[in-house]
């Protein structure tokens, strides 16, 4: 008996665009283009716990912002974008769609 075992790994890179005002382009902090030495003692061992830390004290800071994690998984991406777009291809329609609800 031969058993086949298929292996997919994914690979997401967190990602935050930071919406500042009405008319102007948003910040985009993407997780390993980031420089996370000015964190000082605060470090995390991974770019992925500074990141998180980075969006932890973001959202601590900035209590009154709005913040949306609709686009944190393909699950969600895919509800907001529906049966017609795939989120590997259209992650920009999905992050235009969602800002511009926020906005209004």
């Amino acid at each position: 008996v031969r058993v086949r075992q298929q292996n997919i790994t994914e690979v997401r890179e967190e990602f935050l665009h930071l919406y500042y005002s009405e008319s102007a382009t948003p910040l985009v902090f993407i997780e390993s283009s980031l420089q996370y030495d000015s964190l000082g003692s605060s470090i995390q061992p991974s770019r992925n716990a500074n990141f998180a830390f980075l969006l932890s004290e973001l959202r601590r800071r900035c209590a009154k912002a709005v913040y949306d994690d609709r686009l944190v998984n393909k699950a969600g991406q895919s509800r907001l974008l529906g049966p017609r777009f795939d989120p590997e291809r259209h992650l920009d329609l999905a992050i235009t769609l969602l800002s511009r609800s926020l906005r209004s």
